[in-house]
């Protein structure tokens, strides 16, 4: 159904139906391969931690903000969904409860899209890495993000 805004009404359009299982399956198809991706490359950390458990690095929270900065607000919901399930799945295969990793969860999801939102705010779309100022702001909007989503993760 559309809205149209000269004669304050709505109206279904003949497509509607279609277009509406599309971006459904879109999306669910977005989620399981950022999901997919997510876990192959949290596995590759997972590989290479410290003698103490940490993570050096975390190319997960960078392909998920990949994604979202390469296709836009109509990628949001699928990185959400795999980020969030990808997260949870390898929590529980680890040594986390089921809380801390739904808080996990929220808080990688949280970095994709706040990385995203900041880099199309300060930037617009589309983004490319093409100039010095491009590849600075990324590296900030990583670098705030990340921040942000640990400080507020357990």
């Amino acid at each position: 159904m559309q809205f149209d805004p000269l004669k304050r009404r709505r109206f279904v359009t003949p497509f509607g139906a279609a277009a509406a299982a599309w971006r459904i399956s879109s999306t669910i198809w977005l989620a399981v391969v950022v999901g997919g991706l997510y876990i192959l490359s949290a596995k590759l950390s997972l590989s290479l931690l410290t003698p103490e458990g940490v993570a050096v690095f975390w190319p997960a929270a960078g392909v998920a903000a990949g994604v979202l900065i390469a296709f836009g607000p109509r990628a949001r919901w699928g990185v959400i969904i795999g980020t969030m399930v990808a997260t949870i799945v390898a929590n529980l295969l680890g040594d986390r409860n089921l809380w801390s990793s739904i808080v996990f969860a929220l808080c990688n999801a949280g970095e994709a899209v706040l990385t995203a939102w900041l880099i199309e705010r300060y930037f617009g779309s589309p983004f490319s890495l093409d100039r010095l100022s491009h590849v600075l702001g990324l590296l900030g909007a990583a670098i705030v993000a990340t921040a942000v989503s640990e400080s507020a993760g357990p």
